[in-house]
């Protein structure tokens, strides 16, 4: 393991060196295609992301990748972070992923304690990042989950920790938590939320560790999920899964957001606050005036965020004026759409659903252009220039002609209703709204 962990060392260098080249290649691309997935990216407290010297992130695990793709973008310090063991297992993949800075970590169940064995590999590698002044992303929780919860954190995080201290007993290493929350973590075109909690350091524990370094482990571990737990929305009991979201449709409807970066952050974790407060008979009581209006909304077939629209945009103008370039930038990027249906079509499980989704359209589109710029390069008359690039301006309105057309037939739908209907929504509604009101008027001011 010494000759292992010196080789690792010594080549550590070179290595990163060519693997930035394409991890900087690639984190454009890969940031404007976030940008496109997500209707809003709302990073916050990015302060407390030391601008230099060594850095572990640790964050919580919502979706399968999304999560340090999105942390790669959205702030400079170049990331290398700790994967699944089991995407490497092709040659390939292993190749692309070391490239974009990607490290194994196995499981027992990815292979046994063979594999488990090659963790020592990876654990030096993030050794090694420590000491160049790198930043090491580790999703604490070891496993995914669409959930709005905090699951148990794992010692893994702690352990590489003090392992760097151990090695490198000079440097000056904080974790950095990193709380990540999606409105709806499957699906396209929501809303993603990212918090940077204060710097947890490490040096900090060093004298208690080398006295007793099991519960050293333990206690640090513990402050890394303590200090989550502020950043993330949560809803302690599954079984208040579809009441907090109801709730919280309603109030993304009628909240005003203020200006500061976290706000819609701390919105949602308030209403989640609220019911996680609540006992079971006034759960009960909030139940028999949600049940009523959210059957009726699924007997009309109207989505709650119309009902609750103060003020209904009229979109016909750009959906008019916009019908042709959406139409142009949907057909001349068909081969990339269908090509992305065609693999979203293989996905099992619902935790790969929106990486996957985002991956494969981004990377389809990224070689889509290439091939594009490589046929100009060779044959294109002058004009092809602009025309690439009304190409792709066509197909960045067509992703927001989307989201107009759908935002249209919502409405279209609610005002199909006749007006005895759309008054019983508003009667069924209005009570909900009220009381929510005076939940958030009845907490004291922070």
């Amino acid at each position: 393991m010494e000759k292992q962990a010196q080789k690792t060392t010594a080549t550590y260098s070179d290595k990163s060196k060519q693997a930035s080249l394409f991890y900087r290649f690639i984190r454009p691309f890969a940031r404007i295609g976030l940008r496109h997935y997500f209707r809003d990216i709302h990073i916050s407290h990015l302060d407390n992301l030391p601008l230099d010297g060594p850095v572990i992130l640790a964050a919580n695990h919502p979706t399968a990748f999304l999560e340090p793709c999105i942390l790669a973008c959205f702030q400079k310090r170049p990331l290398h972070f700790l994967v699944r063991g089991d995407f490497f297992k092709k040659p390939a993949y292993s190749f692309l992923l070391h490239s974009l800075h990607m490290l194994p970590i196995y499981r027992k169940r990815d292979g046994g304690y063979q594999k488990v064995k090659n963790n020592f590999s990876t654990f030096e590698k993030c050794f090694e990042a420590l000491r160049h002044q790198q930043t090491i992303m580790i999703l604490s929780e070891g496993s995914c989950e669409h959930e709005k919860r905090l699951r148990p954190i794992q010692k893994g995080t702690a352990r590489i920790a003090f392992g760097t201290l151990e090695r490198h007993p000079e440097l000056k290493l904080p974790i950095v938590p990193v709380g990540v929350n999606y409105t709806y973590a499957e699906k396209a075109r929501e809303t993603a939320m990212i918090d940077f909690g204060e710097p947890i350091w490490v040096n900090d524990f060093l004298e208690d560790y080398e006295e007793a370094p099991q519960r050293t482990i333990n206690e640090l571990t513990k402050a890394i999920g303590e200090a989550l737990e502020k950043r993330i929305v949560i809803i302690e009991d599954p079984a208040d899964d579809l009441f907090a979201e109801r709730l919280l449709q309603i109030d993304r409807s009628e909240r005003q957001i203020g200006s500061a970066e976290d706000a819609f952050l701390q919105a949602d974790k308030s209403v989640c606050n609220t019911v996680n407060a609540l006992t079971p008979k006034e759960k009960e009581a909030w139940t028999a005036l949600l049940d009523p209006y959210f059957k009726a909304l699924e007997k009309y077939d109207v989505e709650e965020k119309v009902v609750g629209q103060k003020e209904r945009p009229n979109l016909m103008m750009p959906l008019t004026l916009g019908f042709v370039p959406a139409l142009i930038g949907a057909v001349l990027h068909a081969p990339v759409i269908l090509a992305s249906l065609r693999i979203l079509g293989l996905v099992r499980n619902i935790k790969f659903l929106s990486p996957i989704r985002w991956a494969s359209f981004s990377m389809l589109s990224l070689l889509y252009y290439i091939i594009l710029v490589l046929v100009g390069v060779a044959i294109g008359p002058w004009w092809y220039w602009p025309v690439l690039l009304g190409m792709a301006l066509c197909g960045k309105w067509a992703i927001r002609y989307r989201d107009y057309y759908l935002q249209w037939k919502a409405q279209q739908r609610y005002q199909r209703l006749s007006d005895e209907d759309r008054e019983e929504l508003s009667k069924k509604r209005k009570p909900i709204v009220e009381k929510l009101k005076a939940q958030a008027e009845s907490k004291p001011k922070v």
